[in-house]
This record gives C-alpha cells, sequence and structure tokens, in this order.
C-alpha cells in the first residue's frame, strides 16, 4: 500500500512542481520525517501491521495540500491569507479522484480523509468519527507535530514561517500568547501578532501531543531546550524563561505522572502519612485508614490516586456500595457512585494535577457502567463549590449533616452530575 502510493508520489509531484524550489523540497523532507514518526508512534504503541501501513500512507499523503500552496502563495503561512492547506489535501485528492493514483482499493477512504483534513486543526473534533478514525487523526497530528520539533531547531526559518531571527528575538510577547501557553494551551494562528509570538506557538504545539510515546521523542531530542536556546530574545528574556519553565513542567507530568486505581499498600502508604501530618485530628484519621482499608478491600469504594515520580500526591474515591456512605439516599445506587476523599498535598496544588486523576476517575467508572455521580461540600467552601461546578457538578440533590468518628458534625451540600 505505502510503496505502491510512494512511487506514485515521485511522478505527481515531478510533474506538477518545480522540485528545486526550496519551499516545495522542504515540504518532501517534512513529509518523509513525518513517515518515520508515524511508523515509531506505531511500533511503540504495537499496533497492527495494516494500522502501520495505513498510518504511513497517511503521513506520505498528510501535506499534499502544501505542495500547492507553495506554488500559489510562495509561503506556508496560512493566517496571511486564510489558506486551509488540509483542505486543500482533501479538496486535491478526493474531489478530482487523484487518491485512485496513490491507492486502488477505497476501503480506507474515510479514514485518510477525515485523518488529512484534522492533522492541522487546532483542536481534534472526534465527534462523528469512529475509533480507528480518531487513532489515526492523532498518530498524524503527533507525527506532523514530532518534525516541527526537529525542524524548527535546525531549518531556515524565513523557509519555513517567513520570519527572520530578527522578528522574533526584537519583538515583544502579546499577552494573549502569553496567557495561553501558561495555560497549557496550543495557539491560534489569528492571535499571534508578533514574531516571537509565531515562534511561541510552535514551541506550544507541546501541549497538543496526544501520545505518551511523542512526549518521549522531545524529552530524547531535548526539542524543548533546543527551541527556547536558539534565539536571543532581547526584549523578553525573562518571559521566554518563565515559558521554558512552564513547558517542562508540563513535560515532567505527562511523562512522569500517572494516575491509578491504588493497591492496599498505596492505601496504608498514604493513610500513614495522614496521619503523621496531622496535628489535632489524628485519631479521626486512624478510624478513617480502618474505614478505607476495609471499604477497599470489600470492593465497596475504589481508591483512585495520583503518582508523580513514585510520590502520592493526589487522591479520590468512587463509593460504589451505598452502606459506605453517608446519607446514602439519592447519593449511591447501581447507576451512581458517591465521590469523596478528594485531597492533594498542597506543594501540589493548583497546578492540575487533581484534575488529571479527577478525569481519570470519571472514565473509569463509564467503563464500570455508572451513568452518574454524586459529591459533597460544605456550604462554606466557596471555592471548591465553584470548582465542582465547572466540573459539571449543577444539579443540587440535598442538604444533610455528617459525623466524623470523634463526634463532630459538619453541614454538607449534596450535588451529582451524569457521565453521559
Amino acid at each position: 500500500m505505502y510503496e505502491f502510493a510512494l512511487n506514485y508520489l515521485y511522478s505527481f509531484l515531478k510533474d506538477n512542481f518545480d522540485l528545486d524550489n526550496e519551499k516545495i523540497s522542504h515540504k518532501l523532507d517534512h513529509t518523509f520525517h513525518v513517515v518515520d514518526n508515524a511508523i515509531y508512534l506505531c511500533n511503540d504503541m504495537g499496533l497492527s501491521e495494516e494500522d502501520k501501513e495505513l498510518a504511513k500512507l497517511i503521513a506520505l499523503l498528510h501535506d499534499i495540500g502544501r505542495f500547492e500552496q507553495a506554488k500559489q502563495m510562495n509561503s506556508f503561512r496560512e493566517d496571511i491569507k486564510n489558506f486551509d492547506h488540509a483542505a486543500l489535501g482533501v479538496k486535491l485528492l478526493f474531489e478530482t479522484g487523484e487518491i485512485r493514483s496513490f491507492i486502488k482499493e477505497n476501503k480506507y477512504d474515510e479514514i485518510i480523509k477525515k485523518a488529512i483534513e484534522r492533522h492541522s486543526k487546532y483542536i481534534l473534533d472526534e465527534t462523528g468519527l469512529n475509533q480507528k478514525e480518531i487513532l489515526h487523526s492523532k498518530i498524524i497530528r503527533d507525527a506532523d507535530k514530532i518534525d516541527s520539533f526537529r525542524a524548527k531547531t535546525t531549518e531556515d526559518i524565513f523557509a519555513m514561517s517567513d520570519i527572520t531571527a530578527q522578528d522574533i528575538e526584537s519583538s515583544k510577547i502579546s499577552d494573549k500568547v502569553f496567557n495561553d501557553f501558561m495555560n497549557e494551551k496550543t495557539i491560534f494562528s489569528k492571535d499571534r501578532k508578533t514574531g516571537i509570538d509565531i515562534w511561541i506557538s510552535y514551541i506550544a504545539f507541546l501541549f497538543g501531543l496526544e501520545f505518551k510515546s511523542s512526549l518521549r521523542i522531545i524529552e530524547k531530542e531535548d526539542y524543548i531546550n533546543k527551541l527556547f536556546n536558539r534565539f536571543d530574545y532581547t526584549e523578553e528574556s525573562s518571559k521566554m524563561e518563565t515559558l521554558r519553565d512552564k513547558a517542562m513542567e508540563y513535560l515532567n507530568v505527562k511523562l512522569n505522572y500517572i494516575c491509578k486505581i491504588a493497591s492496599i499498600d498505596e492505601v496504608i502508604e498514604k493513610y500513614n502519612y495522614e496521619i503523621e501530618h496531622s496535628n489535632d485530628n489524628k485519631e479521626n484519621w486512624i478510624i478513617w485508614k480502618k474505614e478505607a482499608l476495609d471499604r477497599t478491600k470489600s470492593g465497596k469504594s475504589v481508591p483512585y490516586y495520583g503518582i508523580l515520580n513514585g510520590k502520592i500526591i493526589c487522591e479520590a474515591t468512587a463509593a460504589l456500595d451505598r452502606s459506605v456512605v453517608q446519607n446514602a439516599d439519592g447519593l449511591a445506587d447501581a447507576d451512581t457512585a458517591y465521590l469523596f476523599a478528594f485531597r492533594t498535598i498542597e506543594e501540589f496544588r493548583g497546578k492540575g494535577y487533581f484534575s488529571i486523576l479527577f478525569k481519570f476517575m470519571l472514565e473509569d467508572l463509564i467503563k464500570r457502567g455508572y451513568k452518574n455521580v454524586t459529591l459533597g461540600v460544605e456550604p462554606e467552601d466557596i471555592a471548591n463549590k465553584a470548582i465542582y461546578s465547572h466540573y459539571g457538578f449543577s444539579q443540587f440533590i440535598k442538604s444533610a449533616k455528617e459525623v466524623y468518628p470523634d463526634g463532630t458534625e459538619i453541614e454538607v451540600e449534596y450535588y451529582g452530575k451524569k457521565l453521559y
């Protein structure tokens, strides 16, 4: 499949484009690097030979629209004329029937088409895609971004982006670009106002990578530091170091932070930590430890832990049996899990670790067949109420009192949300 398409690609490009043109040759070189990246991702994730062949073919064709763009505009800057090379590629392949020159059978057409048209989108919209289409859309998006990091470390920046080193080094970072980067977002083309904005947007591709396999390449090749080190930022050196720190922190978290269902030994370790660090509440923690172990061993609750570099830094628990839930009516049943014991070690708060764990927990509960989740919060805890509302807990269920082991009573408001 791939070799057949490769043979035709050479004749297609020779007949339609000037292969000596710097931008055309750059894009052809990029294409083959993306193919190599797709092979790596498929191998690293243990995908089938069929998927590997398909991923290679998509990688070979993903930028077919770029060649025509370079021919028409002599530029790859899509923000200048609102150009969409992915849409053009789909048009060239499928509206003209050219796809049949690259691959005779049509069984993969929808996967190829959807992957190519989505490969450069700001965010992958999975609406209407099946699992195979989602997989190959993610593979080509990552394979493409990985090579962008490689190219940006060494190749001529003007040939790639129509900006010079001076444009980057002597310009200011727009507030929107800086804030989006700090919030771990990729950058919209329309939000880039200066040369350094454009450069930062390339580094922000980091936040759009889908697979841990991709992140490992970024770490292995030290692409983040290479890109930050490539230019002297005479106007924004301090801000660029702040962005570098954010990128390196993000990479470390993604590679070394894991979410999992805790083992009994991990539950013991976590509660021993809480007991050791408690002040006036030690007796309660000792009882809570016994209750947690009993619930976990019996399967009446599931503890979820976030672990960074081997250290348990946050946790959440889902009660699956109403017998372990205070005020259980309306909070826990065959379709509804009650969530509690949300804790993050102080130095790791506000950095997104718990949000990742929370998403992991909800995904696991969906797999277990649960349709709803509930939780409780003290009325005066305005900050957490706002967070839970952001998570979708907008359905007020009731108010009631909960009792600690030492007899302390607290007022609790309960909220719920549907999982699907």
